[in-house]
């Protein structure tokens, strides 16, 4: 155990005078290995056998002096001996103090005024209110926007990026993020900004950035020409092979197959030097990743991202994952945590990683909101209302300003406070020190109240989260370079 203890030796503990209410360390095993988890200082360490079996054993015991006698059952005298010596520097070393980290309604209160209040960079424009496709578990669809068909003018989409590079302040780089619906439905609109964007940054000495996701069917030579000039990252959603792609996302008024255009699409991107990455929804009609993993991969793209299909806490469909479909997608982890370390060990880039912000959170022990919803992720609607992110355009109750007074800051504290306050079920959490929770907009219900998440949602994460620190020990001890690039 001694060579796995060094990451807690150095770690502070809480105060030793306070009543041991919480568990100060997490035990789990994974594959063949077994883990403590220290809360306090959310340090991952690798245990031996007679390591795991004394800390399990003061788990369930505050009889410390019982568990040399318990480890002799299994153990000879000198490995015994050895334990209990390092129990006793993890002791002296605050190992075993009730971890420190609590919900103060005032210290949450002081956090949400300063948080509220800092610079963002990124801005979401939500170009269009429509869309050429009609799939079948579309948010947008479900939130009534697309029932409008408005696009947004260039007024608004100026003032929403005078209001961005406002807000950014001293921030060196302002990132313009085009949604929608469809945004290459808006076409003209995206032109203009783009090029105003970059007027503005080179008079305030500022970098701009632009991404768009897009369903790719309606790009042309000139479209794909200009995102390459432009230096426009793409995000594309497709939804795998084509017997799968089609039969959810197919064209509203056409029977021909978006897949095939998308597809044609993709590859001229890719042809013309973009490195195309793709977001694939997985829906409980079709729930084998691996096969959609090979398809992509065989496309050639550049990075894969697939997120199961959710609504939020009112508003389910046929297409969402629910419990019994999220337990045969959790038998395919196995299988993506080898193919990162193959391609690591390879030195290839890493197609697929849905464990990527699990082990930036580890890696850096940091709590934090589990997005930037209202700041780096605010949205901005086609008659100028600020929205937390893109999925709450058209939820009234979200509203939290506009482009031309700004954010309303009593109604963003208020949203965020109203969603840090389901997270309460967290404090008695092992992963309460780095866990980000759900997503704010998973547990919003219409009336702009929230609900706690579901128990076997955060069964699931904590499940990924044992995974994830899986890992991240794997990576720092046989790929230790690659630790660095964790972000």
């Amino acid at each position: 155990m001694s060579d796995h203890c060094q990451n807690i030796q150095q770690a502070e503990g809480g105060s030793e005078s306070t009543a041991r209410q919480k568990k100060p360390y997490h035990l789990f095993q994974y594959r063949d290995n077994k883990y403590a988890i220290h809360i306090d200082s959310s340090s991952v360490i690798r245990l031996d056998d007679p390591g795991y079996d004394a800390l399990s054993f003061l788990l369930k015991h505050d009889t410390p002096d019982e568990m040399g006698a318990f480890l002799s059952q299994k153990y000879d005298e000198a490995t015994v001996q050895s334990v209990v010596q390092e129990i006793g520097v993890l002791k002296a070393n605050g190992f075993f103090f009730e971890p420190a980290v609590r919900y103060d309604e005032e210290q949450q209160k002081k956090y949400l005024e300063r948080y509220s209040k800092l610079p963002s960079q990124s801005i979401t424009l939500f170009l269009a209110e429509k869309c050429n496709l009609q799939c079948g578990y579309c948010f947008v669809r479900e939130n009534k926007v697309l029932d409008h068909g408005q696009l947004m003018s260039w007024d608004v989409a100026k003032q929403s990026i005078d209001f961005a590079f406002r807000r950014a302040e001293n921030i060196d780089n302002v990132n313009i993020v085009f949604f929608g619906g469809e945004p290459l439905l808006n076409k003209k609109v995206l032109y203009k900004a783009v090029a105003y964007g970059e007027e503005l940054a080179q008079q305030q000495g500022k970098e701009v950035n632009y991404s768009m996701t897009t369903n790719a069917t309606l790009m042309d030579t000139e479209m794909i020409q200009y995102i390459i000039q432009h230096k426009i990252a793409v995000l594309i959603s497709l939804d795998g092979a084509k017997e799968v792609h089609d039969s959810i996302r197919p064209f509203a008024n056409s029977q021909a197959s978006s897949h095939d255009v998308t597809v044609k699409n993709i590859q001229e991107l890719m042809k013309q030097g973009s490195a195309v990455s793709v977001r694939c929804t997985i829906s409980s009609r079709y729930l084998d990743r691996i096969e959609q993993y090979r398809f992509f991969r065989d496309l050639g793209v550049a990075k894969i991202i697939m997120e199961p299909c959710v609504g939020t806490s009112e508003h389910n469909s046929p297409f969402d994952v629910e419990e019994p479909e999220n337990a045969t997608l959790q038998k395919q982890d196995d299988y993506f945590l080898d193919k990162i370390l193959e391609q690591l060990g390879r030195k290839e880039q890493v197609l697929y990683n849905p464990w990527d912000f699990l082990l930036m959170h580890i890696h850096y022990k940091e709590r934090q909101m589990p997005c930037s919803a209202g700041r780096d992720n605010a949205s901005v609607s086609v008659d100028g209302k600020l929205y937390p992110c893109p999925r709450y355009v058209g939820m009234d109750e979200y509203i939290l300003g506009d482009i031309w007074t700004g954010l309303d800051q009593e109604k963003y504290e208020s949203y965020l406070s109203g969603y840090l306050h389901t997270t309460k079920k967290c404090e008695n959490c092992w992963a309460v020190n780095f866990c980000t929770g759900y997503c704010p907009w998973l547990v919003s219900l219409d009336n702009g109240e929230f609900r706690e998440p579901l128990n076997w949602w955060c069964d699931n994460l904590l499940k990924k989260y044992e995974q994830a620190a899986w890992l991240y020990d794997m990576i720092r001890t046989d790929y230790p370079h690659c630790i660095g690039s964790i972000k």
